[in-house]
């Protein structure tokens, strides 16, 4: 089963101008969005559901530069489909990384 938490990814880079962010056209939900996905394992912390999900979505190394932002949201369960953590957990909350590759 699904952790109750989600991991949302920006992965950027510096440029001697700038820094660049990298932004992802999602086809399921014709939208943009930075990498995002659900902790697999209740066993798995945050940053490497952080990096599987960078890796599987973007081909990310696991052995690049991450770093947890203080930036936190809550995501109602409904938006999922269903109650995947029974009936009195009506939000999870996502917790934010950037990764520099």
């Amino acid at each position: 089963m699904r952790a109750a938490y989600q991991v949302l990814v920006i992965p950027y880079f510096k440029s001697d101008e700038a820094y660049k962010f990298a932004i992802f056209n999602r086809s399921d939900m014709e939208c943009w969005q930075w990498i995002a996905g659900g902790g697999e394992d209740f066993d798995v912390s945050r940053l490497d559901s952080a990096k599987r999900e960078s890796f599987e979505e973007a081909g990310i190394s696991k052995d690049s530069d991450y770093i947890q932002l203080d930036t936190k949201t809550s995501i109602p369960v409904s938006v999922f489909g269903e109650f995947l953590w029974g009936n009195d957990v009506f939000v999870i909350n996502e917790h934010c990384f950037g990764v520099c590759d």
